[in-house]
């Protein structure tokens, strides 16, 4: 009877340390999840926010030159904390007797610093037109 007790409880303890072991990773991956999603979401606001710039560099051409080059802004809302640099060269090419100018626009959003915050994130957009 002493032996059936003692493989029982050798039985008990070896079943709730595997039990434990998978919560433990449960839990790990849901973390893991989680984190991931919220990398996700932060790559897609800096996607946004380039793109803001590039609509900012854009609005600035109407005037047929570059603006200031580079510039740096931010912006509020879901996009606050993002550092946006929009740059922008222009190029002059004479085609069939008139003269067009290329306008080559560079916009990169970033939040935090590289290599030091663990939720850095980057992302940055060209865009070429043609002006007047």
């Amino acid at each position: 009877m002493n032996r059936a007790r003692g493989f029982s409880l050798v039985t008990a303890m070896f079943i709730m340390i595997i039990v434990a072991l998978l919560v433990a990773s449960v839990a790990r991956i849901s973390g893991q999840s989680r984190q991931a999603g919220v990398l996700q979401l932060s790559e897609a606001r800096a996607f946004q926010a380039a793109q803001t710039g590039l609509e900012w560099g854009l609005y600035q051409l109407q005037g047929g030159n570059c603006p200031a080059s580079p510039t740096t802004f931010q912006v509020g809302g879901d996009l606050a904390g993002f550092q946006i640099q929009v740059s922008c060269t222009r190029r002059d090419y004479t085609e069939n007797g008139a003269s067009v100018a290329i306008f080559d626009l560079t916009s990169m959003a970033t939040r935090g610093t590289l290599g030091v915050d663990a939720d850095y994130v980057s992302r940055q957009v060209q865009l070429t037109v043609e002006g007047p």
